[in-house]
């Protein structure tokens, strides 16, 4: 047994995230102060066969920062200040790579903390690194607990979003998850990652309270794509009992529609402004995906994803 294996077991048998485990490779040690003059810096071993390219740097919510080869390796740990002797979990799971601190491995495992948030090579991938935002786009659900008489009743709040005031910009309400959408400056990462555990009251003094979250994901980019929308909603067992909807005119009341798109090129018949917006144009997207499953040609993707057995539109569209 090699010395990074004997490493390895010793932290397991500890119940301690103190190595990098990488999908594709040996364990790459990432203890804390394993290296560096200072103690806050770690080298991580990249993955056998990789060329050094341009890296980028991720600022994690914890405060410290991870910076990403163009593969999507870590190439090196920064830790934050006051968080040099916490230790680091770095896995690879396919294109995924997934940097989790100590201290946040038992949140997202019990799923208060959103794993994407960890997520490095993702994050480069969505633009997410320091060089394109100084920002981190969240979402929170408050914790809910029975609160004092005369202070709300049963359910109320045990907190409020005021507990992130001072850290918290651009601040949206979410009552579908009993919180809301914020953004924070990385540059405050530690004071947020401080209010989020609870540690210690952020731009406050005196005993820390409870953790006010009970969910904290990240407001993370979604992708829709009609290969996988269109079997969720059993077209294709329709299709097989002869239900194509050949002929059939469709409305779709929606966020408008985008007609320039190759997949809607001539199926578009008329359109409507139910809105009180002074253009129709599908700033949103949402309605031009839907008429796209109704009536797409998959031109775009070159028939990969085309919602009915046909080479040209057969039925026409209004929105």
């Amino acid at each position: 047994m090699g010395i990074a294996s004997r490493a390895a077991t010793a932290a397991l048998a500890a119940a301690l995230i103190a190595g990098a485990v990488l999908a594709d490779g040996p364990p790459a040690l990432a203890a804390a102060g394993s290296s560096a003059r200072d103690g806050t810096t770690t080298s991580v071993r990249p993955s056998a066969g990789t060329a050094a390219k341009a890296p980028a740097t991720v600022t994690l919510i914890t405060g410290d920062r991870v910076v990403v080869g163009d593969d999507g390796s870590v190439s090196r740990l920064v830790r934050g200040k006051g968080r040099e002797g916490i230790a680091f979990s770095v896995r690879r799971e396919g294109g995924h790579t997934y940097a989790i601190p100590q201290d946040a491995h038992r949140l997202v495992a019990g799923g208060v903390l959103d794993r994407r948030l960890f997520d490095v090579a993702q994050l480069v991938r969505d633009g997410y690194d320091d060089a394109h935002r100084s920002t981190l786009p969240l979402i929170v659900s408050y914790r809910r607990d029975a609160a004092a008489p005369g202070k709300g009743g049963p359910g109320a709040f045990a907190t409020t979003p005021d507990a992130f005031a001072g850290l918290a910009r651009e601040r949206r309400p979410l009552p579908a998850v009993d919180g809301e959408a914020f953004h924070a400056s990385k540059a405050d990462t530690a004071a947020l990652w401080s209010t989020v555990t609870g540690r210690t009251p952020a731009r406050t003094t005196g005993p820390a309270p409870a953790p006010p979250v009970a969910r904290l994901w990240l407001d993370a980019k979604g992708r829709v794509a009609l290969d996988r929308s269109v079997p969720q909603i059993g077209a294709p067992s329709l299709w097989n009992a002869g239900h194509t909807g050949k002929g059939v005119t469709v409305a779709v009341l929606d966020t408008g529609v985008d007609e320039t798109h190759p997949d809607l090129r001539g199926v578009e018949t008329a359109q409507a402004n139910f809105s009180h917006s002074p253009e129709i144009t599908d700033a949103h997207g949402h309605g031009t995906h839907v008429a796209s499953t109704l009536a797409g040609s998959g031109a775009r993707s070159g028939g990969g994803t085309r919602p009915r057995p046909w080479s040209t539109p057969p039925s026409d569209t209004t929105t």
